[in-house]
């Protein structure tokens, strides 16, 4: 199981997203083997809006965590409106495009949830999403 935590910064027009992977410990260890923090910052030719930000950053941890090898995938985001359209299956944009990316990633995973957070519990990804914007550096 990887726990995946994300969060989106909008300032000034750029997009910073920063997400949290951990694993948390079994009762076979004492310990989970991943603890991953990564921001970036998206360069995007249009504007976001904050909804369409937070999606993206949950796609971006949902992509990250790909490269793991779990069965089962869950989601954390601070931002409600985000995980009921996830939930939902609702697109944030009319082409639905961050929609179908994520399903097709999911599809990915045996078993996947998504759940909101309060902003306390979100705080690794969210210093990594304002760390994207305040160092402006496109990875």
């Amino acid at each position: 199981m990887i726990v995946a935590y994300s969060d989106a910064s909008l300032t000034n027009g750029q997009v910073g997203i920063g997400c949290k992977l951990y694993q948390p410990p079994t009762s076979t260890d004492h310990g989970g083997s991943i603890d991953h923090c990564t921001h970036r910052l998206v360069e995007n030719d249009e504007e976001y809006t904050s909804v369409m930000a937070e999606y993206l950053a949950v796609l971006e941890a949902a992509k990250i965590a790909k490269k793991f090898d779990t069965e089962l995938l869950i989601l954390a985001s601070d931002c409600k409106g985000v995980v009921e359209k996830i939930k939902q299956g609702i697109p944030v944009t009319e082409d639905s495009r961050f929609r179908d990316e994520l399903q097709e990633i999911l599809s990915d995973f045996e078993n996947w949830r998504i759940k909101h957070v309060k902003q306390e519990l979100n705080t690794d990804a969210h210093n990594e999403a304002r760390k994207a914007v305040k160092h402006s550096t496109a990875v």
